[in-house]
């Protein structure tokens, strides 16, 4: 990278930096890729190796100081271990040249006697880290976590070009929830709801996540449209199908789903979940209009894709505006279009406008998702 020899020259000139340090290296946080070694690494990396490979664990650090420092242009400081060792770590950011500094220091020597010591450390320093990045209500993930790992999950779909699906779940009425029954009740039903979603990660990629108190968010690899459409069945019928109750008073939980899917484009974090948000107001609004208190009717069998543009569609949204709002190309969006005539049976974009506007309880039909997750 450009102007990197220049930073390590400009840091080891500082001899004593040098001397506190058993390593000090560069990494670009977002890819979590090692850009320069400048002293040491246990000889357990090199040049473009994860950063994260350094902690032997095969995964993204859970608590990532270097993508906190980076995001906040500050200096952040953690305990963190490997399979042996105890180590300081304290992250530099650099951001006029977008990486971070990482200087550890072993202290393995200062706070272990034996083996179980060690494992008791772990246990604490573990214990410490997740605090930081997890929501104490739900034990999941909270909103910190969020946008320090979305941007590398959107790095990882843009160059390996692979889908990343965010779904985000609210839970509707808790204001009504809240004043009706107290806050304690309405906790119980954030807790109740967080339960029921808790299973749904299952690739060593995907993550679940609180997000400004009422909300969850989903992220999970390599899903495609009539997969995500399943997913959203199923978490309608999981949640809007749970029983609880307040001194024997039926509170009732119902929750709206948006979604976006992601693949070889860059957008920010607060742009993806714009764009998942934005599908929950849509269907809002049409369930408006509708004098039932359930979903839309399933009826003309569109994929989650075909109901995303149709939504858009029922906006006034243009073919170009619904492309670069969904981040696909213009011919993808007429592809769909032109499927929505042939299920809805009409002949221009007015008649269909018509026809969903007339059909109040219009809505996907999904496959009903039967059990494992695709």
């Amino acid at each position: 990278m450009e102007n990197l020899d220049s930073i390590e020259k400009m840091i080891l000139d500082f001899n004593f930096i040098e001397n506190l340090y058993e390593s000090i290296r560069l990494v670009n946080p977002i890819e979590k890729k090692v850009y320069k070694i400048m002293k040491g690494s246990g000889n357990l990396l090199k040049i473009n190796d994860n950063c994260y490979d350094f902690w032997q664990n095969n995964k993204v650090c859970e608590n990532c100081i270097s993508m906190r420092a980076y995001n906040q242009n500050k200096i952040y400081t953690k305990i963190e271990y490997n399979e042996t060792n105890i180590y300081i770590m304290t992250a530099v950011p650099l951001r006029n040249h977008n990486v971070v500094l990482e200087l550890m220091q072993n202290v393995s020597s200062d706070y272990l006697e034996n083996d179980q010591k060690f494992d008791d450390i772990i246990k604490l320093i573990r214990k410490q880290n997740l605090s930081i990045v997890k929501n104490a209500l739900t034990s999941l993930y909270n909103d910190q976590f969020v946008f320090e790992r979305l941007p590398h999950d959107i790095a990882i779909s843009y160059r390996e070009n692979i889908n990343v699906s965010l779904f985000i779940i609210k839970i509707k009425d808790m204001d009504y929830i809240n004043n009706t029954h107290g806050y304690l009740v309405g906790n119980q039903v954030i807790k109740e709801v967080s339960k029921a979603l808790k299973g749904l990660p299952r690739r060593e990629k995907d993550w679940i996540s609180t997000y400004r108190g009422v909300r969850f968010i989903l992220l999970m690899y390599g899903i495609n449209e009539n997969q995500v459409g399943r997913i959203c069945n199923y978490i309608y019928e999981r949640i809007n199908g749970l029983n609880f109750s307040s001194n024997d008073v039926p509170v009732k939980i119902e929750v709206g789903i948006g979604y976006h899917i992601l693949k070889d484009k860059l957008i920010t974090p607060e742009q993806f979940i714009e764009n998942a948000k934005e599908m929950i107001k849509v269907e809002n609004k049409l369930e408006r209009n509708d004098t039932r208190p359930q979903k839309l009717t399933q009826r003309y069998s569109l994929t989650y894709r075909e109901k995303e543009i149709a939504l858009l569609l029922l906006k006034g949204m243009s073919n170009t505006e619904i492309a670069d709002t969904l981040y696909i190309g213009l011919s993808t969006v007429k592809k769909h279009v032109s499927s929505l005539f042939s299920k809805t049976e009409v002949k221009s974009r007015t008649e269909l406008v018509a026809k969903l506007n007339n059909e109040r309880t219009n809505d996907i039909k999904i496959e009903s998702y039967t059990g494992e997750l695709p």
